[in-house]
């Protein structure tokens, strides 16, 4: 499959359904390093199942967005795959927060021009790939942002006054978390305090990355 390529697929039979389920199944056995765990949002799953397994990617298929944010609550995932056509149907609001939940990750877009049977991919899917499994799989942030602008100086637990800070820029907010962007980079999994200077409260924010 490659990418442009329209690939016509008619039903499958029955037990199809059960092989892809126990395949998925047996990868994500896989130890979390392994594991690259892919959201597929389709109708369609046995269209995507053989070849991304092939590809060392674990799809975890939705057919909807309900089913797809109960996926996301579970899963700690490494990219999204989204049929155009399924997102443009979700109302407004739904629609603009899949969009930022995917940009965030490996994203592979696909159409499917009128006939189900038909799909289209927009990107390329080997570089899709690629990217998948260089990225660590890592849960989504599914409450909606609210895009703001604030300086902030963060640190490590081991610097309470925040005398060695850093600046950094806070970008968005929401329920559970942050976006901020700093002058370097921030080692994974660290506990870090954040402080905004602009806000009356200065209590830290204690903070995971």
């Amino acid at each position: 499959m490659s990418q442009g390529d329209s690939v016509y697929r008619g039903a499958e039979p029955a037990p199809l359904a059960s092989a892809v389920d126990s395949a998925v199944e047996s990868a994500m056995e896989l130890a979390d390093g392994d594991a690259r765990p892919v959201l597929v949002l389709t109708r369609h799953p046995e269209d995507y199942a053989e070849d991304m397994l092939a590809a060392g990617l674990t799809p975890l298929f939705a057919a909807g967005m309900p089913e797809l944010m109960g996926l996301l609550r579970k899963h700690a995932v490494s990219g999204f795959v989204l049929e155009v056509d399924q997102v443009l149907h979700t109302r407004g609001l739904e629609r603009e927060h899949l969009y930022l939940l995917a940009e965030a990750f490996p994203l592979l877009r696909v159409r499917r021009p009128r006939s189900a049977r038909a799909m289209a991919l927009l990107d390329d899917p080997e570089r899709f790939a690629d990217k998948v499994r260089r990225f660590f799989p890592r849960r989504a942030r599914l409450m909606p942002r609210v895009p703001v602008l604030f300086d902030a100086v963060l640190t490590g637990p081991d610097d309470p006054g925040f005398a060695e800070a850093l600046p950094a820029t806070v970008l968005d907010v929401s329920a559970t978390g942050g976006l901020l962007m700093g002058k370097g980079p921030l080692p994974a999994g660290n506990m870090w305090r954040v402080r905004i200077p602009g806000l009356f409260d200065q209590t830290p924010i204690t903070a995971g990355v």
